[in-house]
């Protein structure tokens, strides 16, 4: 593979060339501010999230999926590791085709439905860069982390934009009248603290206004004020523009991210962040999946089991750092190549 690059100084008046040597360098001046803002002990950013606690998170077990073990159950047998479903309504009991409460149910369905998936992916996103963070160093680690933090900051959107959907699709629709009886206890419980987390000042809002679809420049600025650029401002480059990294923005970024997260020392690190997270992501899908099952108890099923060929380890997958620049310089060439 070939691998070039340079580190940029102030006003990108310089540049070395790039190799080993780069990827372990020490930190930074400006990292080690970080550091000393953030210490180890208390920003899991250091040693990454550990698997136990994603996998208890995302709730990875049929313990924590009950109702749709049932649902997708095939005459009460599991699936093997390679077997899955795909699932058709073919009936309905939820009342007339152009009904008010048949529209209702079938718009939450599937907005609810949307948000799953995009969870689902964000998921992936999360835990592909967090084997890269645990595994590489220097500039490679802080490639990764930026990955790791573009998912979390999705992640508060999507979390941000699921408790409209829950406001509006079911609680101040005649859904919540229709099916809240159908729910368990922990499904409601897990509603009511949703809500609550939601109707106040929080970390996921935040960082969801500033940073998740934003780039805040007031937020941005405050750390013009505390951190310094005695080392320069930091660009990693390569022939390409695909292998081009902006590390001192990046810093700046994350440190202003954690500063946000924290404030009324609500969050007092990434760690304290993550298990935030945690919490309000389990208590929407304990709430939405017991929603689902009970809308989907009411309609007619069709099964076909399939067999997948295309199935990875996430505790294996690595997040892509760098881009062979020859391989990018074919690619360029056969797409632009002109037609005979």
């Amino acid at each position: 593979m070939k691998q070039t690059g340079c580190l940029l100084a102030p006003y990108f008046s310089g540049s070395s060339p790039v190799g080993s040597a780069l990827v372990n360098r020490e930190p930074s001046g400006i990292s080690q501010q970080i550091h000393n803002r953030f210490p180890t002990q208390r920003d899991r950013l250091a040693s990454g999230i550990t698997s136990d606690e994603l996998t208890k998170v995302y709730g990875y077990g049929v313990e924590n999926h009950r109702g749709l073990a049932e649902i997708f159950a095939i005459n009460g047998e599991e699936l093997s590791g390679r077997a899955f479903l795909i699932c058709n309504s073919i009936d309905t009991k939820l009342g007339k085709i152009n009904s008010p409460s048949f529209q209702k149910a079938k718009l939450f369905v599937l907005r609810v439905s949307q948000i799953h998936n995009d969870l689902r992916h964000i998921h992936h996103l999360v835990s592909t860069a967090n084997n890269g963070a645990k595994k590489l160093s220097g500039v490679e680690r802080q490639i990764a982390l930026h990955q790791f933090l573009f998912a979390v900051k999705l992640w508060c959107g999507t979390l941000r934009e699921a408790s409209d959907v829950i406001e509006s699709a079911w609680q101040h629709s005649n859904l919540h009248r229709k099916f809240d009886a159908a729910l368990g206890d922990d499904a409601k419980a897990a509603l009511r603290e949703f809500r609550n987390y939601f109707s106040k000042r929080n970390c996921i809002k935040q960082i969801r206004n500033k940073f998740a679809f934003h780039y805040d420049a007031d937020a941005i600025a405050a750390q013009l004020q505390r951190l310094t650029l005695d080392d320069g401002y930091e660009v990693l480059g390569g022939e390409r523009r695909g292998n081009i990294f902006y590390s001192s923005a990046e810093t700046f970024r994350t440190v202003a991210l954690l500063d946000v997260a924290s404030f009324g020392n609500t969050c007092a690190g990434f760690g304290d962040l993550f298990d935030e997270m945690n919490a309000v992501h389990h208590q929407f899908m304990t709430f939405s999946e017991a929603a689902l099952v009970a809308i989907v108890r009411q309609c007619g099923l069709r099964r076909e089991q399939i067999t997948s060929t295309s199935i990875v380890d996430l505790e294996r997958v690595e997040p892509i750092i760098f881009v062979d620049e020859d391989a990018i310089a074919r690619s360029v060439e056969k797409f632009y190549r002109p037609a005979k």
